[in-house]
């Protein structure tokens, strides 16, 4: 049996990208390579930012052979009241490739039809197989395509070299004027090639020993966390790993090389959040924990290659992370000058949704949905609603602090731990950290009955005015992430247990708009759609 491989050499591929290419361009050869009847054992893919690799074991060297019948033209049309053939039953008969003898009558349940026995299949493996790829290549799915070669070929980046072998023979795949032949090309410094394959069992070989290059990405994962857990424990700290963030990074090198940098200590006056973000979001490095699991002054970044200076890129590093830092303690600094007052008369400018007024107008409309809340959901001996209602007149401040402005994906964040510098109680402060949860179905509900009470105000408020406006999701659209805000509203309901019917929520927070906006859709008919827009979510849940 003979063993398959097949790599697209292209530019260098978003990492976003890899993983769902990976899991396509198997599956769907598995899939073409079984319905031509052609045997063969496990397929496998793997990518690099600069490659998409298919592997195929155990494949059969011709297609398996089948008898089969065929239909053709009613036997009133390939036959005459004199039984010869019409031309019609001819026609039929060619396009079998049978004798026109070799045509008989066949009953079914529509009628009499001409038909034919013919065998099919036992085609060359390297034929199928240059068929079925070169189909698959120029179909294969992307977020976002690109045009080269005249606009003529698209894909995911420019293809730069295809490379097809079975065995020691090369397939001839074509896409993009490009011909498949045994040359992969390695690293662009450790091991650029071209570098020949001589048999495709030799291509990971070939491409890690002269390449430069670790293709399987489960291989990178653990040399990053193998390098980045010894030089961590060099340092007496532990890496504080991101799981999304080292997946990122797993497909931006093909040869990781981890280095261990370190900042001032000064800059650990910052809050936690705000370090992890300005090294992960922006530098997509990772932070590093003391013992006590504090931060301290030392981050991982993996590169793309081992320096013979590595001291020259730890410096590089280093020097790009302590500008983020400044500017981060900068904002800090400035935002804790600032109160709340002041923020909030800065959300009076802020629009939210257009005709629905601004951000200061939601936090007031906030309060008035938890007062219809908290008839269903306070607990006994808890100044629930309290906590409630004075982090609702709080939750949205941070959005115009000078930490919120620079990382936006710290909102919610910014304003509990501002909360909490400026004198509120934990329980405020909690419940503003926790009102946008859950951001995702994977992502956990606020913990507090004040934050789920707030986030529910929150979502609410944002569904009904966008219905009421017509904004509702269409396909894959959904820019207001309002989906995600219902089937938020939905987990809050029932992982907290709140006794709250969802008209009622719906219905409070249309009230709380009071009179004067424009509305597109009466209240009626947009809280009738959202309710079946709940509908939906609910079978999908």
């Amino acid at each position: 049996m003979a063993y398959f491989v097949l790599e697209i050499g292209v530019e260098e591929m978003p990492a976003r990208f890899l993983s769902a290419l990976e899991e396509e361009l198997a599956t769907r050869l598995d899939q073409a390579l079984a319905d031509a009847r052609l045997d063969h054992g496990v397929v496998r893919a793997a990518a690099t930012p600069r490659r998409l690799v298919v592997e195929v074991e155990d494949v059969a060297p011709v297609q398996a052979v089948e008898e089969v019948e065929v239909l053709g033209p009613p036997a009133a049309v390939a036959w005459d009241a004199q039984g010869e053939l019409t031309k019609a039953g001819q026609g039929f008969a060619r396009s079998q490739s049978v004798e026109p003898q070799a045509l008989y009558r066949v009953t079914t349940a529509k009628g009499e039809y001409a038909a034919a026995r013919k065998t099919i299949g036992g085609g060359l493996a390297e034929d199928i197989l240059a068929e079925t790829a070169s189909t698959i290549v120029k179909t294969l799915s992307f977020p976002k395509r690109m045009q080269w070669v005249g606009k003529e070929w698209s894909f995911g980046r420019p293809v730069r070299w295809i490379l097809a072998l079975l065995d020691e023979a090369v397939v001839p795949v074509r896409f993009a004027q490009l011909a498949a032949d045994r040359y992969t090309w390695g690293h662009r410094v450790l091991g650029p090639g071209p570098w020949s394959v001589p048999h495709a069992r030799d291509f990971r070989r070939v491409l890690e020993e002269q390449g430069g290059v670790i293709l399987d990405p489960a291989a990178r994962r653990a040399a990053i966390i193998e390098q980045g857990d010894a030089a961590a424990q060099a340092v007496g700290g532990q890496v504080a790993w991101n799981d999304d963030l080292l997946a990122e990074v797993v497909g931006l090198v093909e040869s990781p090389h981890v280095v261990l940098g370190s900042f001032d200590a000064s800059y650990l006056e910052i809050p936690e959040e705000v370090l992890l973000t300005s090294m992960q979001a922006h530098q997509k490095s990772f932070g590093v924990r003391g013992e006590d699991g504090a931060l301290v002054p030392y981050f991982l970044a993996v590169a793309n290659i081992r320096s013979t200076q590595p001291q020259t890129v730890r410096a590089g590093w280093e020097r790009v992370l302590r500008a983020r830092l400044e500017d981060a303690r900068f904002f800090w600094r400035t935002d804790l000058a600032a109160d709340f007052a002041a923020w909030n008369a800065k959300l009076e400018n802020v629009t939210f949704l257009g005709p629905l007024g601004s951000m200061a107008d939601k936090t007031r409309r906030l309060e008035r949905i938890l007062d219809v809340l908290d008839a269903h959901a306070v607990v006994p001996g808890e100044d629930t609603l309290a906590t409630a209602r004075r982090a609702a007149q709080l939750c949205k401040a941070d959005l115009v602090s000078a930490m919120v402005y620079e990382f936006g994906e710290l909102q919610g964040i910014m304003g509990g731990i501002y909360a909490r510098r400026k004198g509120e109680s934990d329980a405020v402060a909690l419940a503003i950290r926790e009102h946008y949860l859950p951001l995702g179905p994977d992502t956990p509900v606020p913990t507090s009955l004040a934050g789920a009470m707030l986030a529910l105000a929150d979502k609410a408020d944002t569904l009904v005015g966008a219905f009421g406006l017509g904004m509702v999701p269409t396909g894959a659209a959904d820019p207001y992430a309002l989906r995600r805000a219902s089937l938020g509203i939905i987990r809050v309901l029932l992982e907290h247990e709140l006794r709250v019917p969802l008209s009622t929520l719906l219905q409070a927070a249309y009230c709380a708009y009071g009179d004067g906006i424009a509305w597109k859709l009466a209240p009626e008919k947009a809280q009738a759609r959202l309710m079946d827009f709940f509908g939906q979510r609910l079978k999908a849940y």
